[in-house]
């Protein structure tokens, strides 16, 4: 009898279930938080901050390019360059202007407008053959034993409705009013007496260079992107924007013309 209770007492302890430690553990660990998603600012107008850091950058950017125009300017005003040297010679002053001495002049029978002339400026080589289109304004008497000013630097001009074998070798310089219309005028530019055949011109305040060679004069346009910045003053000086044309002896002027073109 004592070991049927002792049988039935131990299978009842057996059938009651033992306590859960796994849920009572799960239980008492707190929850992980959730990540709250970022506020949208799409729908109210603002920027997200990655929007303001970028628009910040790009302010700065500006701000940098604007500061750092204003000081080319600046040197640029001043006459010096970024890197603090003197700025490069002004592509007029590399042109070769000298004063000239018509020998010769005569008009061919190939043209009506064009006299050839024979001028010496001063080369070792001799005189120069140039075609001037100045009939209609000059004879060819008034030309002979006339000084002038002449354009060197320039690459030798064929012009074989002369002849085959014809090159002008320069240009006479004179100032124009009213272009090739009716009732133009053109005047030769005029060196002062005493100035020397051969003698290069210099412009007042503008610093000299040494003249370029031909090739050079056509490509940077020495005197093609110049040229509009030529004109005789209010006391018929012939002019570089602000600088006169000058020789030892004074300033090339024109006999009448004001505010005329030159070329």
């Amino acid at each position: 009898m004592q070991s049927l209770l002792k049988l039935t007492t131990a299978v009842a302890a057996a059938s009651v279930p033992a306590p859960s430690v796994t849920l009572e553990t799960k239980q008492s660990e707190p929850e992980p938080k959730k990540k709250q998603p970022a506020a949208s600012n799409a729908g109210k107008g603002e920027l997200t901050p990655q929007q303001l850091k970028q628009k910040a950058k790009k302010e700065a950017k500006a701000k940098a390019k604007q500061a750092a125009k204003a000081k080319r300017e600046a040197q640029a005003k001043n006459g010096n360059n970024s890197k603090g040297q003197a700025p490069a010679a002004d592509l007029f002053a590399e042109l070769d202007i000298r004063v000239g001495k018509i020998l010769s002049a005569e008009q061919p029978a190939t043209s009506d407008k064009v006299f050839t002339e024979v001028i010496d400026c001063g080369d070792e080589d001799g005189p120069r053959t140039i075609a001037s289109g100045l009939v209609g304004y000059y004879t060819k008497e008034q030309l002979t034993g006339r000084m002038v000013v002449v354009l060197c630097n320039l690459a030798p001009k064929s012009m074989k409705f002369i002849a085959p074998d014809y090159k002008s070798q320069g240009m006479v310089l004179c100032a124009n009013l009213g272009g090739y219309t009716e009732g133009a005028k053109t005047e030769l530019l005029e060196p002062p007496e005493g100035a020397k055949i051969g003698e290069r011109i210099s412009f007042a305040g503008l610093p000299p260079a040494p003249p370029a060679k031909p090739k050079r004069v056509e490509r940077k346009g020495c005197f093609r992107k110049t040229a509009q910045f030529l004109k005789t003053s209010e006391d018929r000086v012939a002019l570089y924007r602000t600088h006169a044309f000058t020789t030892s002896a004074g300033p090339i002027t024109v006999p009448t013309l004001v505010g005329a073109s030159i070329s």
